[in-house]
Formats: C-alpha cells, sequence, structure tokens
C-alpha cells in the first residue's frame, strides 16, 4: 500500500521501496539489434498510397489509388497523402 504525507509543503511518498512492484527494465522487453516492425517495400509494377512519408496501400490503377487517397484526405485532411508511381519512380500530390 502507497501511503502519502505533507511535510513543509512536500508531498512524500511511502512504501514504494517496500511494495510487492517489480521494477523492470524496459530494454529487456526489445531487442535493441531488430527494428519493431519492418518497412515497406516499394511496388515494382503497381501504384503505392504513401501517408505521411509511409507505404499503407498498394493500387493495380492510378485511379484506384487517386480514389483511395482522396477517400483518405477526406475523412483526414491532415494527413500527407500521394501517390507513388512505380514504373516512373514519381510521387504525386493529392
Amino acid at each position: 500500500m502507497v501511503a502519502s504525507s505533507r511535510r513543509s509543503g512536500r508531498l512524500l511518498w511511502r512504501g514504494l521501496a517496500d511494495s510487492s512492484y517489480k521494477s523492470f527494465s524496459t530494454t529487456s522487453l526489445h531487442n535493441r539489434n531488430q527494428m519493431a516492425a519492418a518497412p515497406r517495400e516499394l511496388p515494382v509494377s503497381s501504384y503505392a498510397l504513401e501517408v505521411d512519408g509511409r507505404l499503407r496501400a498498394e493500387f493495380a490503377t492510378k485511379d484506384g489509388a487517386r480514389a483511395g487517397g482522396a477517400e483518405l484526405k477526406k475523412r483526414f485532411p491532415m494527413l500527407q497523402v500521394r501517390i507513388y508511381d512505380a514504373q516512373t519512380n514519381a510521387r504525386e500530390e493529392i
């Protein structure tokens, strides 16, 4: 049980050192040499939707990518949405 008391305007916590709470290191939970998520690879022959600099979806046609990007931009106007064309290696802002 954690108890607190006021002494000269300061809040003092008692009982944390004696409690059964065990502290743990977050570095022990993750291996530092590995990435948390693998980055998506660029498509070879299709179109991809890039949201805030990250590839999110792949489309067979440019019209499909444009429709998906427009819907996303309509729902979330603060996002930066671009269409990546694999054949020309170009990006088009929506």
